[in-house]
């Protein structure tokens, strides 16, 4: 139960962390583009933010797909690095 709920722990921060950043740098990009189309006048200046809101709506999939696996990755190789996962061989417990 304490290894489970301290690996839950580490991957959910680790993963909300790694959302927030994803997601600014996938923003910032729609931004300077959505920008640029509103100053030539391809789009109007009121529909930035709902086409960025449809925007993050699009990219949510594959941002999660992403972060899921990042997260469980280093999560399980700082667990490694910092020798946790040699605690948890000894007491017993096994990755699966």
């Amino acid at each position: 139960m304490i290894f489970r709920k301290s690996l839950i722990h580490e991957m959910t921060w680790f993963a909300i962390g790694l959302l927030v950043v994803l997601l600014l740098l996938v923003m910032t990009s729609q931004i300077v583009r959505l920008l640029g189309e509103a100053a030539v006048g391809v789009l109007a200046s009121g529909a930035v933010w709902i086409v960025m809101g449809f925007t993050a709506v699009r990219y949510l999939p594959t941002l999660f797909s992403l972060m899921l696996f990042i997260a469980v990755l280093a999560t399980l190789t700082r667990m490694w690095r910092d020798s946790e996962m040699v605690i948890w061989f000894a007491s017993g417990r096994s990755i699966y």
